[in-house]
């Protein structure tokens, strides 16, 4: 087996295979976790990456972690359980992750199949969503994998959860098949028939999934794709014109059948009424006076602590639990991780190119997706964004490569 192999692996796993429940008593666990741990312990990791910025952006989020952890026991009383330190898992598989991936060495034929698959992969997931939402019974089976039987029921044409057993988590997902879609299309990985019947199922696995955030994130990475992609053609703009025209035209003939979906995004006329939304904005109002209280560390990883609901607004959780620290440290390391995505923007091959404004468009729409909701508390949808934007900076290609 190859590092390659074991690179699909976790791709399949991030996007398709649910959580592992090992015993009553135990905590769940991720497939690609174990995944990984055989990949390091098969396959050599080279010393210069332990030695990049991004793995030193890494350690440093780990140590941020802890010493807000013992902060906030030791200074603020915060009451600490085991499953609180569950939480220095993330920047620990992250950079677990990036060693190993960024000690694959790839060529550009290997890195074209590895996205033609992920594509392949992103579709079914995208697939899944669409028809929980129109029929969710017929799938009942495989979405009772991902989550409980009382939210597939409370959601029915509502809001679909996917394999990501999570709306605005499937919502992301869905924005990211598509966003690698989309800038790869003028590269012919697929014909262009089949790239926008990806697109278009992505698309509808967006909506499906209820995700206002996830949407804009969609309508940014178009934004971006146009600024930073193309000098448009004619047969560019009808291809992308068919697309757009296509899932509006769905969704127009299909408006009873969302519904509920659409009126989620007319919310967005009238926030004020808005019951989620105001939930929200008063959450974060309420935990910004308690960050005043300890503004450098943070409470650490317990949120029952004081607070009475979830912050869905990473900025505010990690400045929250890790304080400015722990923000400033998080905001290194996505900078890093975009740095390190972005040498391959000096190569003289097109896809390449291409590829590195991909990892931008996607770093973009994260930091927008983590204003209502959150990546890097994500397991899966970070793994992801590590993946892709690790996985060029060791990329072979020579000559015949150059126009490709």
């Amino acid at each position: 087996m190859r590092r390659i192999h074991i690179l699909y692996f976790l791709l399949f796993s991030l996007i398709l295979l649910p959580w592992i429940k090992i015993g009553s008593a135990s905590p769940e666990i991720r497939p690609e976790w174990v995944l990984l741990i055989i990949g390091l312990l098969v396959f050599h990791v080279g010393k210069k990456t332990i030695k990049s910025s991004v793995a030193y952006w890494s350690i440093a989020l780990a140590i941020s972690f802890f010493v807000s952890t013992i902060y906030g026991m030791t200074f603020l009383n915060v009451s600490v359980d085991a499953r609180d330190f569950f939480e220095l898992l993330k920047p620990i598989l992250y950079f677990l992750l990036y060693i190993f991936v960024a000690s694959t060495s790839l060529s550009l034929i290997e890195l074209k199949r590895f996205l033609k698959i992920a594509i392949l992969i992103f579709s079914v997931a995208g697939a899944i969503s669409v028809i929980q939402y129109f029929a969710p019974e017929t799938i009942r089976p495989i979405l009772s994998l991902f989550t409980d039987s009382e939210r597939i029921i409370i959601y029915a044409q509502a809001r679909a959860t996917g394999t990501m057993g999570n709306a605005n988590d499937l919502g992301m997902l869905n924005m990211l098949g598509f966003a690698l879609t989309l800038y790869t299309i003028k590269h012919k990985l697929f014909g262009s028939g089949t790239s926008s019947v990806v697109m278009i199922i992505m698309a509808l696995g967006v909506l499906a999934s209820g995700s206002r955030t996830a949407f804009v994130c969609l309508l940014l990475v178009v934004i971006y794709f146009f600024y930073s992609e193309f000098n448009l053609s004619l047969k560019r703009v009808v291809a992308l014109a068919v697309v757009f025209v296509t899932i509006y035209t769905v969704i127009n003939l299909n408006l009873d059948v969302f519904q509920q979906s659409t009126k989620r995004y007319a919310s967005i006329n009238n926030l004020e009424e808005d019951v989620a939304w105001m939930s929200r904005l008063n959450g974060a109002i309420e935990t910004l006076s308690l960050i005043s209280r300890s503004i450098f560390f943070g409470y650490g990883p317990n949120k029952k602590e004081f607070l009475g609901s979830n912050i869905d607004n990473e900025y505010i959780l990690i400045l929250y639990r890790y304080g400015i620290i722990g923000i400033i440290v998080s905001g290194g390391y996505f900078f890093a991780l975009w740095r390190q995505s972005q040498h391959t923007i000096r190569q003289s091959v097109p896809f390449l190119k291409s590829y590195s404004h991909f990892s931008t468009a996607i770093l973009l729409a994260s930091m927008a997706f983590a204003y209502t909701a959150g990546i890097y508390m994500s397991f899966r949808l970070m793994m992801l964004l590590v993946l892709f934007c690790t996985i060029v900076i060791n990329i072979r290609y020579d000559n015949s490569d150059l126009n490709t």
